[in-house]
């Protein structure tokens, strides 16, 4: 059987605003609060790198057909 090291972070949220928002998100999705705030991260890098790739796209398609 193989060893294994379990460690628990505490998360310290400063702004109250923040905080409200964070723990009804993690309360709804049934997560804890450091799971929610990482999915949140995550979705949300998705989001901004779609919309950088949809935008390089868009100026591609430009240079390449917009003089047409």
């Amino acid at each position: 059987m193989g060893w294994f090291i379990l460690l628990a972070v505490t998360i310290k949220i400063n702004d109250e605003t923040t905080e409200r928002l964070a723990r009804p998100v993690a309360r709804e999705a049934g997560e804890s609060l450091t799971e929610a705030i990482q999915k949140s991260f995550e979705e949300r890098l998705q989001r901004l790198t779609a919309k950088r790739n949809a935008s390089m796209l868009a100026g591609q398609v430009q240079r390449d057909f917009g003089s047409r």
